[in-house]
């Protein structure tokens, strides 16, 4: 049988590639199995602190301006010219409780007082004659001797009640009068400050003119806001409608000038409002700080009104806590602590308080626990680092590599 030539041009082709198939095939099958390596495992630095039990003192910061416990504005009683006028009775001017800031003209007021005392004589004196005729007609009824009990009129009862009403209503004229000639002298109604003066030497003024603006220096106040969270961590003094009081002492608080941050003044929470501020949320305390312009041994400068402050306030005492760095915790809540074989463990921890830079937290640690504060931000559990004590050291920036075992030399190596 003849073969056709086209068959006879592609037979050395299949050969050909039917062998490298077979040759393909045979390497593959026959192959040299590549080495098998563990991956590096990385060792990061990581610096720790070793955490005990402690007790904490809360402090709880805010703000507030400081206000006047007590303002008022001064007015005569009376009226007339002013006559005298004291020298602290100034704008800026410090006064003390019944001092005489103003003095009014008094003559009209002693011409007064002398009528209504003169009145009163003539009343006592008319009353005293009725008495008298009173008790002269009991004894000529008793003289008749008719058996039966006189009248109000024989006796005169209604003319010694009228005499006797005259005589109270001449000591009250002469009260008024007298009182009316104590008020052209101008009393302060407590210690104070006089902030701004309407009247000066020689003004008549009557009755209710403004004289001064002033506030009270005994005491000033300051109106703090709170968190609601903040409140658990609080005693303070609550005042109930029975006028009972809760609170086993009054919180100290602490009051700096955000302008001089060195300089502070002590008070204490007096009060709790008795309700959240309807747009903050907030509940308003009040501290209350005694003698805020008087003169201090250490030259610190008085505690004026107006005057905005930042405050610490002392809260309550959180009993066997660990304080720890602010940067130990991710994700507000987890913690990364370093184990006997060096590898990290993270934990969930509950944070009590916030005092930055550190927080409180009570559970999910143990004393001597080595927390890590080195930010790890994909640290797994179970990771290996290279830990180092807070302080004790400094860290490099870059992680360090797992050092490698050391490789046997091959047989017959040069040595």
């Amino acid at each position: 049988m003849r073969v056709p030539k086209f068959v006879k041009a592609l037979l050395p082709a299949v050969l050909i590639l039917g062998g490298a198939g077979s040759i393909g095939s045979w390497m593959l099958k026959n192959r040299p199995k590549p080495e098998t390596q563990e991956p590096e495992e990385t060792v990061t630095r990581a610096e720790f602190v070793n955490v005990l039990r402690q007790d904490f003192q809360v402090t709880i910061p805010t703000s507030g301006e400081v206000l006047a416990r007590t303002k008022s504005t001064l007015a005569p009683q009376v009226a007339g010219e002013i006559l005298k006028v004291s020298p602290n009775f100034r704008t800026g001017g410090f006064f003390e409780e019944g001092e005489v800031l103003l003095e009014l003209d008094r003559r009209d007021y002693v011409a007064a007082e002398t009528e209504a005392a003169a009145a009163l004589a003539q009343a006592r004196s008319a009353y005293q004659m009725e008495e008298a005729r009173s008790a002269q007609a009991l004894e000529s009824w008793k003289a008749l001797g008719r058996g039966t009990e006189a009248s109000e009129l024989t006796l005169r009862k209604p003319q010694l009640t009228e005499a006797r009403t005259a005589t109270e209503a001449a000591e009250a004229r002469l009260a008024r009068a007298q009182r009316d000639l104590e008020r052209t002298k101008i009393l302060a109604p407590y210690a104070g400050y006089v902030r701004s003066k309407e009247v000066d030497l020689g003004q008549f003024v009557t009755m209710a003119t403004p004289l001064a603006e002033i506030f009270a220096v005994d005491y000033v106040e300051v109106r703090l806001p709170l968190d609601p969270g903040d409140l658990p961590f609080i005693d303070l003094p609550e005042r109930y409608r029975e006028g009972q009081t809760t609170g086993k002492h009054e919180p100290k608080v602490r009051l700096r000038d955000s302008n001089v941050p060195d300089i502070f003044w002590e008070g204490r929470i007096v009060r709790a409002e008795g309700e959240f501020d309807v747009r903050t949320r907030k509940l308003f305390v009040i501290a209350q700080v005694d003698d805020p312009y008087a003169l201090r041994e250490d030259g610190r400068p008085p505690l004026k009104i107006g005057q905005f402050v930042n405050a610490e306030i002392e809260g309550k005492q959180l009993k066997d806590v660990f304080v720890i760095p602010e940067q130990a915790v991710r994700f507000g809540s987890e913690i990364k602590v370093i184990d006997a074989e060096n590898r990290i463990r993270l934990r969930q921890v509950e944070v009590l308080w916030t005092d930055l830079p550190n927080l409180i937290v009570r559970d999910g640690l143990k004393e001597g626990d080595r927390v890590c504060l080195t930010t790890l931000p994909f640290a797994l559990d179970g990771s290996l680092v290279d830990p180092a004590e807070h302080g004790t050291e400094t860290l490099p920036e870059t992680p360090l590599a797992k050092p490698e075992p050391a490789t046997p030399p091959a047989p017959g190596a040069a040595s």
